[in-house]
């Protein structure tokens, strides 16, 4: 399925309602996109889950110390594995910040595809 943008946003409200507001201004035109989100970005979409069909990626940002990094660190890797299945067939990604939107805007990036950030 070719899709014409993916939006990633995680962790926040302030993060995921402004892309929520911009995919469904999309969706509205008539675009196909892919929503990524995080465990926690999910719980604001709950309202959107039939019209956005979001995907969560692995990223759980919990605890402190080495080995809560070491754990971010690889679940940030295996979020870009995931996020190169749905970049590898847009035109563009869109990020809105949070752990998510790094996995994803570097696999954008590895496949050539045209980026923006949203920061408010």
């Amino acid at each position: 399925m070719t899709t014409d943008i993916v939006i990633v946003a995680g962790g926040t409200g302030g993060h995921v309602y402004p892309a929520i507001s911009l995919a469904l201004h999309l969706l509205k035109d008539g675009k196909k996109i892919v929503f990524l989100t995080d465990r926690r970005g999910i719980i604001y979409l709950k309202a959107y889950l039939d019209s956005l069909h979001p995907i969560v990626l692995p990223l759980d940002r919990k605890g402190a110390g080495v080995l809560s990094l070491i754990k971010l660190a690889l679940q940030v890797i295996q979020s870009f594995f995931i996020s190169l299945k749905y970049v590898k067939s847009t035109k563009g990604v869109i990020g809105f910040s949070g752990f998510p939107t790094l996995a994803t805007l570097l696999a954008g990036l590895v496949m050539g595809r045209t980026l923006y950030v949203h920061e408010q």
